[in-house]
């Protein structure tokens, strides 16, 4: 039987003052902190002993992505509309728009300053941590799939390079793999569709939203955008599934 996990009795609200410093920046600097670092521990320990079963969806999941490149051009011709019709012309300006506002200053910010302010309206110490999760899985998604873009150097569909892995570089035609758009905004997604589906639901649509723009606007292979998926899901489902057991286990000191 797994051992529960004991959790510190954090403070329940944004202004609770309680073992915090007397400045409310440091007080909400160090409630967010003790927030990410508890966060940070039970995911670990929920992870940690199932390593070996994520080591293979890891593996699997890598297989399907290489697999996936072999036919990346024809399914995105067959996923992208060409045609120079009205209807084909709006499509294409709301692929524009999403990718714009897709972005982590767009979509992300307003998740953020949402979460946050549904947080302290409702001193909700769930929805704080709630917000904490989406700020961690969007800079830990984020932050790699872009170490990886740069590194990997792979030509983008519209850069009328040929295709492949040019090694690590600074040009952005040939920062394809992995999608930073996608990564991003499912990184924010996951864990708040994990942690509350009400909310996290209409979160992945947009956020698939923003994965098909990508690859509307010819700038993402379909293969980029699985890669940032499964790394949003990597991190989000574990800090998803830690906002709700600290929720269950300090329901009853509340």
């Amino acid at each position: 039987m797994e051992k529960p996990i004991r959790l510190p009795i954090l403070p329940s609200t944004w202004l609770d003052t309680a073992c915090i410093s007397k400045r409310p920046i440091n007080r909400v600097v160090s409630l967010i902190w003790s927030d990410a670092r508890s966060l940070f521990q039970i995911a670990w320990r929920m992870v940690f002993p199932r390593r070996w079963a994520v080591t293979c969806l890891l593996v699997v999941g890598t297989c399907l992505v290489c697999s996936l490149m072999t036919v990346d051009l024809p399914i995105l011709a067959s996923i992208r509309f060409e045609s120079a019709t009205p209807e084909g012309e709006r499509i294409k300006t709301i692929a524009r728009v999403m990718s714009y506002w897709g972005d982590f200053a767009g979509f992300n910010l307003f998740v953020f300053a949402s979460l946050t302010c549904f947080a302290f309206i409702r001193r909700s110490p769930f929805f704080r941590r709630m917000t904490v999760a989406a700020v961690l899985g969007t800079v830990l998604t984020g932050g790699i799939a872009n170490g990886i873009r740069v590194t990997a150097g792979r030509a983008r569909p519209g850069s009328k390079l040929e295709p492949g892995f040019y090694g690590p570089t600074l040009s952005a035609r040939k920062q394809s793999f992995p999608s930073a758009h996608t990564a991003t905004s499912f990184g924010a997604s996951v864990p708040v569709a994990v942690a509350f589906p009400p909310a996290g639901i209409p979160m992945l649509l947009v956020s698939g939203g923003v994965a098909w723009s990508r690859m509307q606007n010819n700038c993402h292979h379909p293969s980029d955008v699985l890669a940032s998926l499964m790394l949003s899901m990597l991190f989000g489902i574990p800090l998803g599934l830690a906002v709700r057991r600290i929720g269950r286990e300090q329901r009853p000191n509340a």
